[in-house]
């Protein structure tokens, strides 16, 4: 049996590629769905907290958008009538920028190895993306319509149906996309591995529904008994905008603990939201943009009366929820 000399020293250096960014400022390493809306939509880089907007709500009631009777009454009368009056709402809201850090210590020793601070700063502006595709969860959930059916939701197809009626009184399409914690993205993987290729497009018997992509965020700060699933017409993205700043520096600084030297890596990012809500829903008193929240838990816990309890444990273990 032969075997490989050791013989020959050669250099050390950080494998820095997969921390390159490309064209969209993602890098292949990055844990940002491809699909993610904050991935989709327009990315505005500033070198001004000041080149920085945000948008004044504006739009109507969702129910008076088909509200047709007056407008056929008036289309019909033979002699003058009231024209129809829609109801503008609109609000002088104050912008907010959103800051999100983080930092992480490199002994001198390593940080001098060819490469290690880029990779060491790659990381952390991994943890950054991280962070901010989790606050887009919040937003984008924030912004839409939370529907409450009066019986409870037992499965995923019922969950996408019932959202799919309620976007089609507002954005009419046949392409979706859902956002979803783990969970419920395995939870409706299952549900769907009866076709036989399972990937994340949830497949329907009619083609005229057309599809609804699954999006995976992982979203640990929302609590397991909460499990909202965010379902918008593909087109949404293309109107929204994040406004970024950004900002990373490398400090040398004496850790007290050790009193050795050590290299702090610092990136921060502030962002600004830009979302099209032109739409106000009543029953929550607020602007909302062509999406809607809907709540899973119910259909997560009939995996386990369709596959068994040791599926849905399974799940919940891959899915690091327990």
């Amino acid at each position: 049996m032969s075997t490989i000399s050791r013989h020959v020293a050669i250099g050390t250096k950080a494998y820095i590629e997969p921390f390159v960014p490309g064209n969209d400022g993602f890098t292949p390493m990055s844990p940002v769905h491809p699909l993610h809306p904050m991935r989709e939509m327009a990315t505005i880089r500033v070198s001004s907290l000041r080149d920085m907007w945000s948008v004044a709500p504006i739009g109507i009631d969702i129910p008076s958008q088909n509200a047709e009777a007056d407008a056929l009454a008036y289309a019909s009368a033979r002699f003058n009538v009231p024209k129809p009056v829609l109801t503008i709402r609109a609000a002088i809201e104050s912008g907010r920028v959103i800051k999100i850090a983080a930092t992480t210590i490199i002994p001198e020793e390593v940080a001098l190895v060819e490469g290690v601070l880029n990779v060491a700063k790659g990381l952390v502006w991994r943890r950054v993306d991280a962070c901010e595709a989790i606050l887009w969860f919040y937003i984008l959930g924030s912004a839409s319509p939370n529907l409450t059916p009066p019986q409870p939701v037992r499965s995923f197809r019922e969950l996408f149906a019932l959202a799919r009626t309620f976007l089609s009184r507002l954005a009419p399409h046949f392409l979706f996309k859902a956002l979803m914690r783990p969970i419920a993205y395995g939870a409706a993987l299952l549900e769907n591995s009866a076709g036989a290729a399972q990937n994340s497009n949830y497949t329907e018997l009619q083609d005229a529904s057309g599809s609804m992509t699954l999006i995976p965020v992982a979203a640990e700060y929302i609590p397991f008994s909460f499990q909202p699933v965010i379902v918008y017409p593909n087109w949404l993205t293309s109107l929204c905008k994040r406004y970024i700043y950004e900002t990373e520096f490398v400090e040398r600084v004496v850790d007290e603990a050790t009193e050795r030297n050590v290299h702090r890596v610092t990136c921060e990012r502030y962002f600004v939201p830009v979302l099209p809500n032109f739409f106000y829903y009543s029953p929550e008193d607020k602007f909302v943009v062509p999406s809607v929240v809907i709540e899973a838990s119910g259909a997560i816990n009939e995996i386990a009366s369709r596959y068994g309890a040791e599926a849905l444990e399974n799940l919940e273990y891959a899915a690091q929820t327990s």
